[in-house]
């Protein structure tokens, strides 16, 4: 299964989640992308380091991770895709699919 984790900008939970969703299992796959990037398409994690923290604390290593913008190709890509962010930021070519998940899970800032 391919899951794909998406919040606002790729900075923190849906990076979050793919990084917890991987540690977890080898069975399935997870990629992670936002829809608010804008200018922070590819630029590393790092930039952003509060994540990279606190999942260093839980023994998870995201620094080698980029911020990604959500596209078509990657939501037909997944069997699953997770939401994390407003309803209302859903692209039109997602807005009926089976396939979402909305989790209410807060933004709590990069």
């Amino acid at each position: 299964m391919n899951v794909l984790f998406v919040c606002y900008a790729n900075i923190g939970r849906s990076q979050m989640a793919e990084a917890f969703f991987t540690a977890l299992t080898t069975r399935h796959h997870a990629r992670s992308a936002g829809v608010g990037v804008g200018p922070y398409d590819g630029q590393s994690l790092m930039k952003h380091g509060n994540v990279v923290r606190c999942m260093n604390d839980v023994g998870i290593d995201v620094s080698h991770k980029t911020i990604t913008q959500l596209t078509p190709a990657l939501f037909d890509r997944a069997d699953r895709v997770v939401w994390m962010t407003e309803k209302e930021y859903v692209p039109s070519y997602a807005r009926n699919s089976q396939k979402l998940l909305f989790w209410d899970v807060q933004d709590v800032g990069g």
